[in-house]
């Protein structure tokens, strides 16, 4: 279920230094369950690479103190703009927690990196300008907008595809949806633009 820490400094630590790997992304699931993350990302900073860590923000309070100095990068989940969505996509209740992180992260670590990632999907693709001008708000360097990962292999499928009612609920988009987040996406490059 979980890389070990002792893992971690056999198999993977050589490897960085080997092949003089200059940054490492920790993901999840959600890393921030991991019982050894802080001691995952303190011996991942030590080997010399940059450290980005990806979460939802979920579980990050109770790590924070034990991690912050060892994360050069944050890339936080961030699929609606309010919390009623944000609940429906995400199933969590911590939206206003998740868009305080970049202040609370900036005031501990000024010099850290901090970013969004949006998975587009049905649910927020009429949202998405309303998320880019959220994140514009907060002290971060940007927003990413990414489609999901269909594969068998992606995340922890174990080999198995997503179900197809899935796909057509939440992925597949219409001809129409298509059209929305084309002129969606064209407003947030109009908007980024300007800035």
């Amino acid at each position: 279920k979980f890389l070990s820490l002792s893992f971690i400094k056999s198999e993977i630590i050589p490897l960085i230094k080997q092949y003089r790997v200059e940054a490492v992304c920790i993901t999840g699931g959600e890393p921030t369950l991991h019982p050894q993350l802080p001691e995952i990302l303190e011996t991942l900073n030590h080997s010399g690479a940059t450290v980005t860590l990806v979460t939802s923000g979920s579980h990050l309070e109770r790590v924070f103190d034990r991690v912050k100095y060892n994360v050069h990068a944050w890339l936080f989940s961030l699929d609606a703009p309010d919390q009623i969505l944000h609940k429906q996509i995400r199933g969590l209740e911590n939206f206003a927690e998740l868009i305080a992180w970049p202040a609370k992260i900036k005031s501990a670590c000024p010099h850290a990196a901090i970013a969004f990632n949006c998975l587009i999907q049905k649910q927020n693709i009429r949202h998405l300008i309303d998320i880019y001008r959220l994140v514009c708000q907060l002290p971060c360097a940007g927003i990413f907008f990414n489609v999901p990962d269909l594969q068998p292999h992606s995340f922890a499928k174990n080999g198995r595809a997503v179900s197809r009612d899935y796909v057509d609920k939440y992925v597949i988009l219409s001809d129409e949806e298509m059209e929305i987040l084309g002129n969606n996406l064209a407003e947030v490059w109009e908007l980024d633009a300007a800035r």
